[in-house]
């Protein structure tokens, strides 16, 4: 791994080179996203939350993610292999074999119609459930929402795309399991999923979701999660209004949970655009945010951001957050647990491509 990454990082020093040869076909690409986070809680970890996977660190300088990406796309072929570092891949990646850890993409995708408008795409792949994703620099917020942080951010498995038009794209999905590379051992049963996104002028309307077991043959638990968000984006601004729904089998009834949000930004000026969130994730059975206590999550959240952009490839934020539970679950100094939590977060992201 330690090869590869000297290799793509040679290759990025010595792009302007390597583009004569290659220049229509191949796309290299580096990204840096760089943090402080300051918990007021004073957790005695530097791990703030068990539920966050980005900028999850207290008190402590950091980098969330960095990656070298390189894409290629010719005559109805294409691929894209990322190789990353930060917290985000020590978090997300935890469960994951260590061979695995520095792969953010891998995958290869042919084109199955002359018009390349039916793909198939094969390997680690970016998730299709939710509005956002790792790439902070893409997103609305400065964090990211607890509806983006438990649900995948990767999947492994095969992406039947099919986008007739600009207005439409569907996608059929069948993947390794929630959130995973390798398939929970045990597990017999692949996962599936589908799709459906809508454009409309400045809209975009999305559903997605997933179906599939989280659990060995021998204690079988089917997960079936829905998403669906709707999205509006001009020139000054944009917003989200966003809703999941899970279920999962329990040993005697149905186990839920759901999460709701609504975020918006605004350009304030050429540079300057100001940012927020208000969100809500209800868990109380523990299905997807799970604490050792086992304490109902009934989590509501707001957040204010600023960004400052100096120029298209690199991006300044600074956001407040605070998040309120129904039960005592956040950490503090002296050893005990409270409800409410605040948290101070700063950004700086340089993307290249």
């Amino acid at each position: 791994m330690k090869k590869a990454i000297v290799l793509l990082l040679f290759l990025l020093l010595n792009k302007t080179i390597f583009a004569i040869k290659l220049d229509s076909f191949i796309n290299l690409s580096a990204y840096i996203d760089v943090f402080y986070s300051y918990d007021f809680g004073k957790p005695s970890s530097n791990q703030k939350q068990l539920f966050l996977y980005n900028y999850n660190r207290h008190n402590e300088f950091s980098v969330n993610l960095a990656f070298l990406k390189l894409n290629y796309e010719h005559q109805g072929i294409r691929g894209n292999i990322a190789l990353q570092a930060g917290t985000y891949g020590v978090d997300n990646y935890a469960n994951e074999k260590a061979v695995w850890r520095n792969l953010l993409e891998a995958n290869i995708g042919v084109a199955l119609d002359k018009k390349a408008k039916l793909w198939l795409d094969a390997g680690i792949l970016p998730s299709y459930l939710g509005l956002e994703s790792a790439i902070a620099s893409e997103q609305i917020n400065a964090s990211r929402s607890l509806a983006a942080e438990n649900s995948p951010y990767f999947l492994s498995g095969i992406y039947l795309t099919f986008q007739p038009n600009e207005q439409w794209m569907m996608r059929a999905v069948v993947c390794n399991g929630w959130q995973r590379i390798s398939r929970i051992v045990g597990n017999s049963l692949p996962s599936f999923g589908l799709q459906g996104q809508y454009f409309f002028k400045k809209f975009s309307f999305n559903y997605g979701n997933y179906f599939g077991s989280e659990n060995p043959d021998s204690s079988r638990a089917m997960r079936f999660f829905n998403n669906a968000y709707i999205q509006y984006k001009n020139s000054n601004y944009q917003f989200a209004l966003g809703i999941d729904y899970g279920v999962q089998h329990g040993v005697n009834n149905n186990l839920e949970w759901m999460t709701c949000y609504a975020m918006a930004n605004k350009k304030l000026g050429a540079k300057l655009q100001l940012g927020s969130r208000f969100e809500y994730y209800n868990d109380p059975s523990n299905i997807i945010i799970q604490y050792s206590n086992l304490s109902p999550i009934s989590l509501y959240g707001l957040s204010l951001n600023l960004d400052y952009k100096k120029s298209d490839k690199m991006l300044f934020r600074i956001e407040i957050r605070a998040l309120n539970n129904s039960t005592n679950i956040f950490k503090q100094a002296d050893g005990t647990v409270g409800k409410q939590n605040i948290s101070l977060l700063t950004t700086a992201i340089l993307k290249l491509d």
